[in-house]
């Protein structure tokens, strides 16, 4: 050992902090010691049993080795955890990596990287579904969010029947789509996004979806009477607009549960009235301006639609 660390006082401190040396040390000590004391006090095995115990006493040289097994397993112990935590910290690395990338093909990549050291990370998994989304590979989207939903750790899984119905409108199968909107509506049946889907798949499977209805030309009397309801758009649609890039940038950060203080200011001022026809940017002096209604007299306190705040608002 002296060799080893090169000098008398290394060979020491690496002997002191050796669990096995140590013990070992305190044996050859502490029982010629024990014995000893026993003996000046008076102690003399006199029968089959003290001999026993006397012996045994003397015989310690199991405890090092207890001592080693005890030092290695508590090592293996702590390694195991802290390997696990350094592979927990990698996975979270690559997915933050795979979030701020602007390249569509390097985010894939860092998902992949993720999932391939922990499968069955939720977070991992639903990014890794919703850039598939995004990409318009709805198959291959719906599956990584159909292996989190088989989990069963997820305890609000509404925004994944959610992503899959919008994945199955796309794709077509309608009727699959209905299925899913109607379990994200059971789980949360006042969600504006929800019910502006399944409204939206419903008149699909009329074969009359709202989305290419003819818009009516506006009549003079339509023009004469003043517009005064409210009827605002969804909490959504103006949060999508308002703080992220597209649609498919706000349900990205939707189905990761990043869009509710967003949500929460547009329902504040939609409450307080903050939002109205007032404020909107097709207002001019009491006149809509959108296409399609052009000339129309709205009250100001009225709001449709399509609002759309002014960048003051």
């Amino acid at each position: 050992m002296r060799k080893k660390e090169g000098t008398w006082v290394g060979a020491f401190n690496r002997y002191m902090h050796h669990p096995v040396m140590v013990a070992s040390l305190a044996i050859i000590v502490i029982v010629p010691f024990g014995l000893l004391l026993l003996r000046i006090y008076g102690f003399s095995p006199t029968t089959q049993t003290f001999t026993a115990f006397e012996i045994i006493v003397a015989n310690l040289c199991w405890i090092p080795l207890v001592v080693g097994w005890y030092v290695q397993k508590k090592r293996e112990i702590r390694g195991y955890f802290m390997a696990k935590d350094d592979i927990n910290s990698a996975v979270e690395r690559y997915i933050s990596s795979g979030r701020s990338e602007m390249d569509v093909e390097r985010k894939e990549h860092y998902f992949k990287m993720a999932l391939q050291i922990q499968p069955k990370n939720i977070r991992a998994l639903n990014n890794m579904g919703l850039l598939l989304q995004q990409k318009g590979e709805f198959r291959e989207a719906i599956k990584y969010y159909e292996i989190i939903i088989s989990l069963g750790v997820v305890a609000k899984p509404s925004p994944l029947y959610y992503n899959i119905a919008v994945c199955l409108k796309l794709l077509g199968n309608l009727e699959g789509a209905k299925t899913y909107i109607n379990r994200a509506l059971a789980k949360k049946p006042d969600e504006e996004i929800f019910l502006e889907l399944k409204e939206e798949i419903l008149d699909l499977l009329k074969g009359t979806p709202s989305a290419v209805l003819p818009h009516a030309t506006p009549k003079a009397s339509d023009v004469a009477d003043p517009y005064g309801e409210w009827d605002p758009p969804a909490i959504a649609t103006l949060a999508s607009q308002l703080y992220y890039s597209g649609w498919n940038d706000y349900k990205y950060h939707r189905g990761l549960g990043e869009t509710d203080l967003n949500e929460k200011i547009v329902r504040d001022k939609l409450a307080n009235r903050i939002y109205c026809c007032q404020t909107c940017k097709f207002n001019s002096g009491g006149t809509c301006r959108k296409k399609g209604k052009v000339g129309k007299k709205v009250l100001l306190d009225s709001i449709c639609k399509q609002f759309f705040p002014r960048k003051t608002d």
